[in-house]
């Protein structure tokens, strides 16, 4: 043999061997854009936690107006503007900030915040204010930590995490193919190691460690996505309360899979089964001894 490979030795490209670029690429828009999103969530948010701190006062609104803007799909969002006055420590500032929020899709939200901003403006009656105390030019005249924003924050980090999940798992399977073609090289002879036994004809169940990883990413992703549902909801979104409901539905059934798992564990335990021979020739008989922590 002088070691070269024929043409016919040279595996041809597959649908398996691209099943890792293509989970990768796959993956790559939904964590770009669950990363955008949060993003924005976490502006949100940082806002929010930094308000906590911050110091009522009055205000006298100088103008306000609800703007409408619709996209080129039909739909309108709605964005709040507003100028307003007020004073603290001997000092005047103007602020513009209306809430942690200026802008949405619930007509009837904003619509609301408008006729309170339209009232105070029109009968001049101070309005209440919240201010940074060590930073008075920041202020904001609506602090409360919408649904919308808690809707948006589960939909970046559903997105985020769908998208690391999908890449992980792509990056996961082109270990096992990497090392799946090492072991063929080096066991050229003997195929159950590469296709899932080891050299002792050892297969091993763990049903806890899959029923633990079932249930936790079950639970983390019904949460989020029935969070993002609930400000769907409280927004009169119903259509996209209906869509991301089906999207529910897998992490109802992951958790229901987890369940069965932990309860196949709970009886068996983790087994193990050995086979007495290798290699096992196909149309005769075996023997194997299945070992279970726990009575069959």
């Amino acid at each position: 043999m002088n070691g070269r490979k024929s043409i016919t030795d040279v595996p041809s490209p597959n649908l398996a061997s691209k099943m890792p670029l293509g989970l990768i690429l796959f993956g790559v828009p939904f964590l770009t854009v669950g990363i955008f999103v949060s993003g924005l969530a976490g502006a949100r948010l940082s806002l929010y936690l930094r308000s906590v701190r911050f110091k009522p006062t009055t205000a006298v609104i100088e103008s306000s107006a609800l703007e409408a803007s619709r996209s080129s799909r039909g739909a309108t969002a709605y964005h709040e503007v507003a100028t307003y006055r007020y004073r603290w420590d001997g000092h005047d500032y103007v602020g513009h900030q209306v809430g942690i929020e200026n802008g949405g899709s619930s007509d009837s939200f904003h619509g609301d915040r408008h006729k309170i901003l339209t009232e105070h403006q029109s009968s001049g009656e101070p309005m209440e204010v919240w201010v940074n105390p060590n930073q008075p030019a920041e202020s904001i005249l609506f602090r409360e930590y919408t649904p919308n924003s808690m809707a948006v924050s589960a939909i970046g980090a559903v997105f985020a995490f769908a998208g690391a999940g999908v890449m992980l798992a792509g990056f996961s399977l082109w270990r096992r193919q990497r090392r799946r073609a090492a072991d063929m090289e080096r066991y050229p002879n003997q195929p159950w190691i590469y296709d899932g036994l080891t050299r002792e004809g050892r297969i091993d169940s763990h049903s806890f460690g899959s029923a633990i990883s079932l249930l936790m990413f079950g639970l983390f992703w019904s949460l989020f996505v029935f969070g993002m549902g609930a400000g769907f909801w409280s927004s009169g979104l119903w259509l996209a309360f209906i869509v991301i409901g089906f999207f529910g539905l897998i992490g109802v059934a992951m958790v229901g899979a987890g369940i069965y798992l932990f309860l196949v564990w709970f009886k068996y335990g983790n087994s193990t089964l050995v086979l007495d021979q290798l290699p096992i020739v196909p149309g005769h008989s075996f023997r194997a001894t299945l070992n279970a922590h726990r009575s069959v």
